[in-house]
């Protein structure tokens, strides 16, 4: 589409002059404003995109845009990815509906912010309504984002407002001097994240990947084997894993992938941990690596159900924690956020079910002499009276650590881990949980771990990214199918 599109524009902008490309000599139009190339290069796009469907051009209107532009860099000065509170009051009286689109991106490729509308069903909706006109502003932020406003009307007297057939004509009518009213001053070198991605074939190569980057074989002394079909298991590990010396690999239930098998070797820890029983990683894996790794000491660590596991992993590989962080046994989401938490405190992660405390938590919490207990996600993941029952055991008031949804949740618990300026952010689906699971191990040997949803970037993980963590790098987790083009382009959810 992106190809199709651009083609389409550069035509339509040949035509009109943007890009000059006439056999004969001509008289060189007035030089363009490299902000109005872009407010010609949205304009277009959108009415190509129109032409495409079949439906009638639009007209520029240079008032429209001048409100366009306001909005624009309220957004650019304020860093707040909002639509405006009254899109109305942008047009000249008269009109008979009106529409706003909005969208911002850290490159200056202007033709993208339409890529991102049409993407986007309810803004591929305004582009393709009966409206008459349209006003485009762009606007950069000190950070160099770029923030793009488009406003619609629809006006039946063709009289009411001044209106063109394209940027050019407008031009040629003003001089380039008069485009100083779409030309706010001469925006900053982006100096937004590098935004790049690690995706295997598979979740099990991903995992190999992020290991292969993050953890030296000269440091490794425990690697945790956990399966890549079930989150549980993996998450009460992570952990562990993301103690000094540990790393975390996938295998599937029946079959250690090869990829797993060379990290493995590559690494040559001097102990090998099967997390979870034989309904998780087969007794078939398990003597894989035993021939795989004949030196190591290779240990499983199960229980008779998941809860059972993690209380087992605890007891392993906390002997002496004084926290305990204790989350849905059902819901990945939140025991994903615990786990930078609880590995920075060198304390485990423990899985409940929903409504009650589970038998082997009960257990653990009896034996141990803790300090301080946190539950991770809201009463629909950990209910009440769950929490009571840690109160009975323990004699402790457990503090919750919960937001509006799994993303605000995760907000709050990254700022637990992390200060302002990180280098890298890991950034992962909160709704799926394979190329989560190996990246919570190295989150913090690497940055803050943010959840996102796999087409956009939830307001509030976008916020710490802009406003707290400033990266040079957000590192995607997972493929295109995962986390899409919009996560990419750190596209802010509507």
């Amino acid at each position: 589409m992106k190809q199709q599109l651009l083609a389409v524009v550069t035509a339509a902008m040949v035509g009109i002059g943007v890009i000059a490309a006439a056999p004969t000599p001509a008289p060189a139009p007035p030089e363009v404003p490299a902000q109005v190339e872009r407010v010609a290069a949205v304009f277009d796009g959108i009415n190509a995109y129109r032409a495409a469907k079949d439906l009638e051009p639009l007209l520029f209107s240079p008032e429209i845009s001048e409100g366009s532009l306001e909005w624009s860099l309220e957004m650019a000065e304020t860093g707040v990815f909002a639509h405006s509170p009254d899109p109305g009051s942008h047009l000249p009286r008269g009109s008979s509906r009106e529409g706003e689109i909005i969208a911002s991106r850290w490159d200056r490729d202007a033709l993208g912010l339409v890529d991102q509308w049409i993407a986007s069903p309810p803004h591929e909706a305004a582009l393709t309504r009966d409206f008459t006109v349209m006003g485009v502003g762009i606007a950069m932020g000190d950070d160099g984002k770029m923030y793009g406003t488009v406003h619609f009307g629809r006006y039946r007297d063709a009289d009411a407002i001044d209106a063109f057939v394209d940027v050019r004509t407008w031009l040629d009518a003003i001089g380039a001097e008069g485009a100083a009213s779409l030309e706010p001053a001469a925006p900053p070198v982006p100096t937004g994240p590098t935004v790049s991605r690690i995706a295997g074939a598979d979740r099990f190569e991903s995992a190999v990947l992020l290991s292969r980057r993050y953890n030296d074989p000269a440091v490794t002394q425990t690697a945790y084997l956990v399966s890549g079909e079930a989150f549980a298991d993996a998450l009460s590990a992570a952990p562990a894993a993301a103690q000094p010396g540990g790393a975390l690999l996938l295998t599937r239930r029946e079959q250690l992938p090869p990829p797993v098998g060379e990290e493995l070797a590559r690494l040559a820890p001097a102990r090998v941990v099967v997390v979870g029983g034989y309904g998780a990683i087969s007794a078939g894996v398990e003597a894989a690596v035993r021939e795989l790794m004949p030196l190591a000491q290779v240990d499983r660590v199960a229980g008779a159900d998941r809860y059972a596991t993690s209380a087992a992993i605890a007891r392993d590989a906390f002997p002496g924690s004084a926290d305990a962080f204790i989350a849905s046994g059902l819901r990945f989401a939140d025991a994903l956020s615990a786990a930078p938490i609880a590995a920075l405190r060198g304390a485990p992660v423990l899985l409940t079910p929903p409504g009650e405390l589970a038998p082997a938590l009960h257990d653990y919490l009896d034996e141990r002499s803790l300090v301080s207990v946190t539950v991770v996600g809201g009463t629909p993941s950990v209910s009440v009276a769950a929490e009571r029952s840690i109160t009975e055991v323990t004699g402790l008031r457990a503090s919750r650590l919960s937001g509006t949804d799994r993303f605000a949740t995760n907000a709050l618990a990254a700022r637990r881990t992390s200060v302002a300026e990180q280098e890298t952010v890991l950034l992962v689906s909160g709704h799926d949980f394979p190329d989560a699971l190996a990246a919570v191990a190295v989150a913090n040997r690497v940055g803050p771990l943010l959840l996102s949803t796999p087409t956009c970037v939830p307001a509030g993980t976008l916020a710490m990214l802009e406003s707290t963590y400033r990266p040079s790098e957000v590192l995607l987790l997972g493929t295109e199918g995962t986390l899409g083009a919009g996560v990419a382009a750190l596209e802010h959810c509507d």
